[in-house]
């Protein structure tokens, strides 16, 4: 079943894109308590954000780490570390806990 449609240009991301549907999700009373979606729209702004903002919980596959360590088995990826979004810590393989937690966002 088909909801909505959102058309962007094509140099539009498409993770760029979710806030805009759900808001119109919103606006039409469809908004869903799971919204499933392929590895284009996921990322882990979207993921936080769509629970933060929506109370929707987005299920879908997230990129593959193509970092040099994740490639080569070699020193620690992402992967390795535990990240505790609600204490804001992230956990070392070795056990030791994040001292510093900053917000950012990349400029897009």
């Amino acid at each position: 079943m088909i909801t909505h449609v959102e058309t962007t240009p094509a140099t539009t991301q498409d993770e760029q894109v979710n806030a805009t549907i759900h808001a119109a999700l919103v606006s039409k009373s469809l908004l869903p308590q799971e919204h499933l979606l392929d590895r284009g729209y996921v990322d882990t702004e979207v993921l936080s954000d769509s629970q933060r903002r929506y109370g929707v919980e987005v299920v879908g596959p997230i990129w593959v780490d193509t970092t040099w360590q994740a490639q080569s088995n070699q020193g620690y990826d992402v992967s390795f570390f535990m990240i505790d979004w609600q204490h804001q810590t992230v956990t070392c393989p070795q056990g030791h806990l994040s001292q510093v937690w900053t917000n950012s966002r990349d400029k897009q």
